[in-house]
């Protein structure tokens, strides 16, 4: 199933006039998830993709299609995984870790080569 891409949602939201605000209000949503969706793409939720093509007038599938013509859908942004907080805090833990153990088995050869050489 093709995405609806945020950029062709974008260009219908300013077509139509709408601020973020007054779009969100028409659908039910906050200004940060359209904000958000048209960074990204259109969740697959029926309920949001019916009340934009009421405000739209334009069916689900009319919009999936030309989103598709004017955009298509870029894997490389479709497939890139998300992190949320806690993994990236896992992340940069397990890094900063990884950096400590670094660092003092570099001393520790430091005073290897002093005390036996």
């Amino acid at each position: 199933m093709d995405k609806i891409d945020g950029r062709y949602l974008r260009e219908l939201r300013e077509e139509h006039g709408y601020s973020l605000r007054v779009f969100a209000d028409k659908i039910y949503a906050s200004k940060s998830s359209v904000q958000r969706w048209e960074q990204s793409f259109v969740p697959e939720n029926a309920d949001i993709l019916n009340k934009i093509s009421e405000v739209f007038g334009i069916s689900v599938e009319d919009m999936r299609e030309q989103s598709q013509l004017k955009y298509g859908i870029n894997k490389e942004k479709e497939e890139e995984p998300f992190l949320d907080f806690e993994q990236r805090a896992e992340i940069e833990f397990s890094i900063r870790n990884l950096e400590i153990v670094i660092g003092f088995l570099f001393v520790g050869l430091i005073i290897f080569f002093i005390v036996f050489l």
